[in-house]
């Protein structure tokens, strides 16, 4: 199955994993599953920082992405 991860969801699998609720971690780590993230995604995070109103290591998004296993999907 093919998933496109939403910001929440990505940020709680790149950096929150110990709050990841059991079945979006079970669909995480399937291996049948495909994990995409919107290029969308790293704009809303930087706007989000931008204003102060996330902490979140902007500089290190696109080694998240790989980390996690997914692909960077352009917009």
């Amino acid at each position: 199955m093919r998933l496109l991860l939403d910001t929440h969801i990505f940020m709680w699998a790149s950096g929150f994993p110990g709050v990841t609720p059991a079945p979006i971690k079970a669909a995480l780590t399937d291996p049948g599953n495909m994990l995409y993230v919107s290029a969308a995604t790293a704009w809303e995070i930087a706007i989000k920082v931008g204003q102060g109103r996330l902490a979140f290591p902007v500089a290190d998004f696109f080694a998240m992405v790989e980390t996690i296993g997914a692909d960077l999907l352009d917009m």
